[in-house]
């Protein structure tokens, strides 16, 4: 939620299955669809789903010890009706 701190959704690392832990429910999903490519999917979205949704990637094996580069984010704006 906008307002709060930074919260984990989903890490890739090569080939490895994903850690989707921290994906909140089963309206969020995400998939990865080439070598750096990635998508997160928010289904029937609802006003606690409002965030900046950061992507972040490394450049070696062991992400964890290596310089994260982070995107600029999306801001995601959900509305009521």
């Amino acid at each position: 939620s906008l307002g709060q701190g930074l919260e984990f959704l989903i890490y890739f690392q090569g080939n490895s299955a994903p850690d989707k832990s921290g994906l909140p429910s089963d309206r969020f999903s995400a998939e990865r669809t080439g070598g750096s490519v990635s998508t997160l999917t928010i289904q029937r979205t609802q006003q606690e789903d409002s965030a900046v949704y950061l992507c972040a990637s490394s450049g070696g094996l062991a992400g964890y010890l290596n310089e994260q580069f982070f995107g600029p984010g999306t801001r995601l704006t959900v509305l009521g009706k």
